[in-house]
């Protein structure tokens, strides 16, 4: 096994900003007035999640019957998807509000209710996968714990053989293994994964991540045990984990894990800026689909994302054809799929390229 690395070595080096960048940073500060952060629409958006969230909760916890039970269940957690991508997503980049302190509380509230560990999350997202996404042994999101093969510069074996056919029942156990294994397993050991060392928790930190999962148990785990016959609500459990883990993952791995996007290794990125490397390693999906550019918070439009991390996601529609124009006249590639599905068959055919050969 390799020697742990901490997040300040072998860390992805791009030359400086190129015309692109300059060029769309230009052209949105034409179009759009005011701050990229915190914006009212934001947080109008907020309300109404938080609001789905908790009506859906209560009604299962009141349901009268196991239909309505699953139910409300299965509307809890479309609800907890949209928090995580519209809320806790745009609070740990920054953009839910001009105040860090208002970002901070968001987070925490989010991570209350979620049942994830910030502190973790946080390293593995903004630190790692977005400074250098699709980079071998740096971005997270590529590494699968050897359960899957999801970059061509990872060895193969036999155990990835099918994998586009399994992938799936590994995704429905994402949420499960996050919130009760993987973030006790990363607190215990201080490594996000067998390449990368995880800073250090201050105490304030340590208390927030015990708190949250023990609110998390109690107030979100417990009470549907104790309200509704066990053995439905071990099926309501498993029922809102599965749809959550299916429905966070896809979003997540479908934008930089498919057939059309680049992959490199650490130390081979220099001859590319920052924004080309984004371009090359990112795409998007379902960009004309307002429903889905809601519900994923912004995250179908991922290169934009990607370019403008700190932005409230409600600005990101109107930052895409700045870009997507900006990046025909330089040349640069602008990946997008047509829908989710076409995204997610995109990664079935990325998976079923990096078999192990037999």
């Amino acid at each position: 096994m390799s020697r742990p690395l901490s997040s300040r070595e072998s860390a992805p080096v791009f030359p400086a900003e190129d015309h692109f960048i300059r060029l769309v940073r230009q052209r949105v500060r034409a179009t759009i007035s005011g701050e990229l952060r915190g914006d009212p629409r934001l947080h109008r958006k907020a309300l109404v999640l938080a609001a789905w969230f908790l009506a859906s909760y209560a009604c299962a916890l009141a349901a009268p019957n196991a239909v309505l039970f699953l139910a409300a269940t299965l509307s809890w957690s479309l609800a907890a998807c949209a928090v995580a991508f519209g809320v806790f997503h745009d609070a740990n980049h920054g953009g839910f509000s001009l105040s860090p302190r208002v970002n901070l509380v968001v987070s925490r509230a989010c991570c209350l209710a979620l049942g994830v560990g910030r502190h973790f999350w946080c390293f593995k997202h903004l630190v790692l996968h977005h400074h250098g996404p699709n980079v071998s042994r740096w971005d997270d999101d590529v590494e699968a714990r050897g359960w899957l093969r999801l970059s061509p510069h990872q060895p193969g074996h036999r155990r990835f053989r099918g994998q586009h056919f399994y992938f799936l029942p590994l995704y429905a156990l994402n949420s499960t293994e996050w919130i009760f294994i993987k973030d006790f397993a990363q607190w215990a050991t201080g490594r996000i994964n067998e390449h990368r060392t995880i800073p250090s928790m201050a105490a304030g930190e340590r208390l927030e991540f015990f708190a949250c999962k023990l609110g998390y148990v109690l107030l979100f785990v417990i009470p549907p045990f104790v309200l509704q016959p066990p053995l439905l609500a071990l099926g309501g459990f498993l029922l809102f984990h599965v749809v959550q883990s299916l429905i966070l993952t896809l979003v997540f791995q479908v934008g930089h894990l498919n057939d059309k996007v680049a992959f490199a290794e650490a130390g081979t990125t220099a001859d590319l800026t920052h924004s080309a490397h984004q371009l090359q390693t990112t795409s998007n999906f379902a960009t004309d689909s307002r429903w889905t550019t809601w519900f994923t918070g912004g995250l179908n439009l991922q290169i934009e994302h990607h370019l403008f991390p700190a932005a409230s996601h409600t600005h990101l529609s109107a930052i895409r054809l700045i870009v997507k124009e900006a990046a025909a006249e330089t040349g640069l590639p602008y990946i997008t799929h047509g829908s989710l599905s076409g995204a997610v068959a995109s990664h079935a055919r990325h998976l079923k390229a990096l078999q192990a050969s037999p």
